[in-house]
């Protein structure tokens, strides 16, 4: 198996450990995910030397419905996803250093690395299918980060949904 599905999966699972964390340890949810975050960019800047490479992340090829979801990773994209991640990192770390209440109880780690590992399958998609799988899964993370946000945001929750719907 290549390592940045892993990596991908690394933030999908740092996210529901942030969530896991907010019951238990809220002190430790941003260094957790300020952790993840820079081993995430560690092992990215590592890859670096093996451009390009591709894996296929779902199989639906045996179905003969849907071809298969494939990611590949070039100089384009392995860009992007370095700005994307320094920009995660940097904003946890923001947070994390300007947290002025330790047990303030917060679920934007959560998100941040959500929708980060969210944005990664858009950008890595190698097809349309693959495109538009990832774009779906990006707006269904963008739509559990509004719910977990609350109240204040059934307007975009709403747009989302709508959005969620034509995609579909």
């Amino acid at each position: 198996m290549e390592i940045f599905p892993l990596l991908f999966w690394l933030l999908l699972l740092g996210a529901a450990g942030c969530v896991v964390l907010l019951q238990f340890r809220p002190n430790w949810v941003w260094q957790t995910a300020v952790f993840l975050l820079g081993l995430t960019l560690l092992v990215w800047l590592i890859l670096r030397t093996q451009l390009p490479f591709g894996a296929t992340f779902v199989s639906w090829s045996d179905s003969g419905f849907l071809p298969d979801w494939t990611w590949h990773i070039d100089r384009i994209s392995w860009g992007l996803s370095l700005w994307l991640l320094l920009i995660s990192t940097a904003v946890s770390l923001r947070s994390l250093l300007q947290q002025t209440t330790p047990t303030q109880k917060s679920a934007a780690p959560a998100a941040i690395l959500l929708l980060t590992a969210a944005a990664f399958s858009a950008i890595w998609s190698d097809n349309f299918t693959g495109l538009l799988a990832g774009l779906t899964l990006l707006l269904a993370s963008w739509l559990v980060t509004l719910w977990l946000a609350g109240e204040r945001s059934n307007g975009f929750l709403f747009k989302g949904s709508a959005l969620l719907v034509g995609l579909l």
